[in-house]
């Protein structure tokens, strides 16, 4: 029987991983980030609505560029 609380924490680990991955002008989806983590579509939708606030994507239909973290 698996942990859900390792599990999840597995997810997050691996959300971690994915997006620290990508690099400027790299681009994803909440499908392939949900493919790649195994977390929950609200969660994804969330989480990239937060780095878009945050300016790390910009968002375009159902694609999320990363962008770069220092604008000159």
């Amino acid at each position: 029987m698996t942990n859900n609380g390792s599990r999840n924490g597995q997810s997050w680990a691996r959300l971690e991983a994915y997006l620290a991955s990508l690099h400027p002008g790299d681009v994803i989806t909440v499908n392939d980030t949900i493919e790649n983590t195994d977390l929950a579509p609200e969660t994804v939708h969330i989480v990239l609505a937060a780095l878009t606030k945050a300016n790390l994507f910009e968002r375009s239909g159902d694609r999320f560029t990363r962008r770069s973290a220092i604008s000159v």
